[in-house]
């Protein structure tokens, strides 16, 4: 696939994402994530390499602990995939533990400088990995797409950024010739946010006791919501169409 396919291809996955509530980088980030989880548990619970990598690891983060046993019961109806994985862990942690030095502390000290100990993770979330680097492209090609007015136009009918996605997405304007891009999306924060403050202002208005008749409009019902939506970004679920298993797939 070249790169000018790869660019249509992300600028209609970002498009899809602004008609979406939320951050768009957000989203392409947790379906990316999902996605990973999803195969993993489709096609690679038994690849020795992608178990090594696990191992690594020691699993997930807690987050794509649950969200793995979650998607699992729903996608397939059992913890089939789940039991592989963490049986395997579990068996090599053990056996890690039940090796350690009966020195006790003394000994871990005197050897920490020098080698790390064996139950200890040396890489982090794979899951988190693949989320990280597709949100540094997703954040590359928003930027790159932002040239164009009529992307321009789409951006300005979605949500936007959440703060955290906004700070990258300016941070890597300023870094290359995207001036106008990087003027483009502070001025669109800033109204946005604008906007919300008012929002905000008339949801605490209206629950001040002699304001407390005053029709609550469905935007300032919506803005605390909103609010928690650009600090702290999407916190939805990804939405994936998943086939359903074939019998004995995971074994």
């Amino acid at each position: 696939m070249g790169n000018k396919q790869r660019f249509l291809l992300a600028e209609a996955e970002l498009q899809a994402a602004f008609g979406l509530d939320g951050c768009p980088i957000c989203r392409i980030r947790k379906e990316a994530e999902r996605r990973y989880l999803f195969h993993l548990l489709w096609e690679n619970v038994n690849d020795l390499s992608t178990r090594e990598r696990l191992v690594r690891s020691y699993g997930f983060c807690p987050s794509h602990t649950w969200a793995l046993f979650q998607l699992e019961q729903e996608a397939f109806g059992d913890h089939l995939g789940s039991a592989i994985l963490y049986q395997d862990l579990v068996a090599r942690l053990s056996a890690h533990l039940g090796r350690r030095n009966p020195e006790g502390r003394r000994a871990a000290r005197r050897v920490a400088g020098h080698r790390r100990h064996p139950y200890i993770p040396e890489s982090p979330c794979p899951a988190c990995e693949q989320g990280e680097a597709t949100e540094q492209r997703a954040v590359g090609w928003l930027v790159a797409a932002c040239a164009d007015e009529g992307f321009r136009e789409a951006y300005r009918a979605s949500e936007g950024l959440c703060y955290r996605h906004l700070l990258q997405a300016l941070e890597l304007a300023s870094r290359t010739t995207e001036d106008k891009v990087a003027h483009f999306l502070a001025a669109e924060a800033a109204a946005r946010l604008e906007t919300l403050s008012g929002d905000l202002e008339g949801y605490i208005r209206k629950h001040v006791w002699q304001y407390r008749n005053e029709p609550m409009e469905d935007r300032e019902s919506r803005a605390p919501a909103r609010a928690a939506r650009f600090f702290g970004g999407f916190q939805g679920e990804a939405t994936g169409d998943e086939p359903e298993r074939d019998e004995g797939s995971a074994e």
